[in-house]
């Protein structure tokens, strides 16, 4: 069984929300699509796109529709993108990870991205994808919380129980989202220690 604390930080950026449905919202994508053409320069059409994609369940259709609004918005800032990152369930880890990498291929210098993606690579199973990205955050950046945290998560994951303490207890000196939470979920990680 998750923790709360555990589920509050994966909500903040690995959950996703309810879903919308019904023909409406595949009409409605499809009309921003060609409002899109209409007007590539105007982002809140391509931000609305991405949101009803997302928010729908239409993965695929939000991956592509971002590619084509990186391109078009290259002045728009990785957390333009980020925000959408939320609306991904863990179901759909392959698509949430081919849409941070978009992310991180237009803002390679973005600590948030890379720690975004080392999460999503982690959770879709590409444990050395997600070391190399995570490293690569800590590296751009060794006081993110979150990129420690995410590194923590993955040497769990992997079963190396010390160093995720060592990365968890280095998240939890630095100030950073879900403080709160991550020191909940550090404590049950203790107190879950293998009995000898």
């Amino acid at each position: 069984m998750v923790s709360t604390s555990r589920q509050r930080i994966a909500v903040g950026g690995m959950a996703g929300p309810p879903r919308l449905s019904g023909k409406e919202i595949v009409l409605a994508v499809d009309e921003l699509d060609k409002a899109a053409e209409l007007h590539p320069a105007d982002r809140s059409i391509h931000e609305g796109r991405l949101f009803l994609c997302l928010a729908s369940g239409q993965f695929e259709r939000g991956v592509a529709s971002l590619e084509l609004s990186v391109t078009q918005h290259e002045d728009a800032g990785a957390d333009t993108w980020l925000q959408y990152m939320g609306s991904f369930p863990r179901s759909a880890a392959e698509q949430a990870v081919a849409f941070a990498s978009i992310i991180v291929r237009a803002h390679p210098k973005s600590t948030e991205a890379l720690v975004t993606l080392g999460g999503w690579q982690a959770v879709a199973g590409e444990t050395a994808k997600a070391r190399d990205s995570l490293t690569k955050a800590i590296a751009a950046s060794a006081t993110d919380a979150m990129a420690h945290w995410r590194m923590g998560e993955l040497l769990e994951q992997e079963g190396d129980r010390k160093g995720a303490s060592r990365a968890f207890r280095r998240s939890l000196s630095l100030d950073g989202p879900f403080a709160e939470e991550r020191q909940a979920v550090y404590d049950d990680f203790v107190e879950q220690a293998p009995q000898r």
